[in-house]
């Protein structure tokens, strides 16, 4: 069996549509924080929704959580919809009491739903009245969920890339409200992305000694996307990757090297560079002429480095909590002086 098929049914039987939305006060490009409580009516066949009234695709949308009552007394979900048009398309992104996650789509009123990706999460609580914490990111055909700060997966959001409502949920299966509870919860946030620079195409080419080759964007910002394909060069000593959060005496940089290896280096308060954290790759990633896809998602204190679209590493960013300048980079390592180049150079930021 797979993950999703040992999903239980989304809705079996007739379709439980989505209550009337009621939308925030004040809604932005922007929105919240907003907390409040979704009420149970296990009666009335319907998914209970919050709204936040905006109308966007790209995001950071999260909410926190707080279980209505036990798992072993009553089971319940609760979650977030997101590019919701009216009583048609939408995803909703749940959490149960059996701490499983989904990411479920439903092409309209009339259409099933459909469990597109999921699985377990051993970070979930399930007792009465503790918390979890519920964030996705959607950049066009892609998401990543993460459940209490650990990405659960990256996953396929291209059956609808339009702008549309969000919302805060509970009841998404059958049986998960009981009569006379509510599930709260808090800090609904979410932040609009925009594709703030690029797709672009250069080289890096070795300048001065004792200075990093670099493509600037002029993009100031905390929290990112930023993407790359970089050509492995054919001979020498190298290194490629993202710098971002830059200032005056701080500086986070990802980089890969020709050695097989990936590393996390800070700047800090004119401190010299250190090595926050590195680790191997798969040799067969930095062969020489060879394309490598590197992505760095920074996201308040914690980041992660995807290499050819596969997870490489958690990074700690708690040190380094503001915004600050982003760039394409190689030559970090003094000695190394080939020339990079590199193509759909893009950044993604609220």
């Amino acid at each position: 069996d797979t993950v999703v098929d040992r999903i239980p049914v989304l809705m079996a039987g007739t379709p439980i549509v989505e209550a009337r939305p009621t939308a925030l006060s004040d809604p932005e490009a922007s929105w919240g924080p907003a907390s409040g409580e979704l009420r149970h009516d296990p009666e009335d066949g319907l998914i209970e929704t919050q709204f936040a009234g905006v109308s966007e695709a790209d995001m950071i949308l999260e909410a926190t959580f707080a279980n209505p009552y036990d798992a072993d007394e009553h089971p319940w979900d609760y979650g977030l919809m997101l590019r919701a048009e009216g009583g048609g398309p939408r995803y909703q992104i749940v959490l149960t009491s059996q701490r499983r996650w989904s990411v479920v789509w439903r092409a309209g009123p009339s259409e099933p739903y459909e469990v597109i990706a999921g699985g377990t999460s051993a970070r979930m609580e399930t007792g009465a009245g503790a918390r979890n914490h519920l964030m996705v990111v959607a950049i066009g055909e892609r998401g990543w969920v993460f459940v209490n700060g650990e990405l659960m997966s990256p996953v396929d959001l291209g059956e609808a890339t339009h702008r549309g409502d969000v919302a805060v949920i509970t009841g998404s299966y059958r049986d998960h409200e009981m009569a006379g509870a509510s599930t709260r919860f808090e800090d609904f946030t979410g932040r609009s992305m925009s594709r703030r620079y690029g797709p672009a195409d250069g080289q890096l080419v070795h300048g001065d000694e004792g200075f990093v080759s670099q493509h600037w964007t002029g993009v100031q910002t905390r929290d990112l996307i930023a993407e790359a394909e970089f050509v492995n060069p054919a001979g020498g000593e190298w290194d490629y990757g993202v710098a971002l959060r830059r200032s005056d005496d701080a500086w986070e940089v990802v980089s890969v090297t020709n050695g097989a290896r990936w590393y996390h280096h800070s700047l800090q308060e004119a401190g010299g560079y250190a090595v926050t954290a590195s680790g191997d790759l798969s040799s067969s990633r930095v062969r020489a002429s060879k394309i490598t896809r590197v992505l760095v998602m920074a996201i308040g204190g914690s980041g992660w480095l995807f290499v050819d679209g596969g997870l490489t590493a958690v990074l700690d960013l708690g040190h380094n909590d503001r915004r600050g300048g982003v760039s394409a980079v190689a030559n970090f390592w003094i000695g190394h002086s080939a020339r990079v180049e590199f193509s759909n150079f893009t950044v993604w930021a609220p």
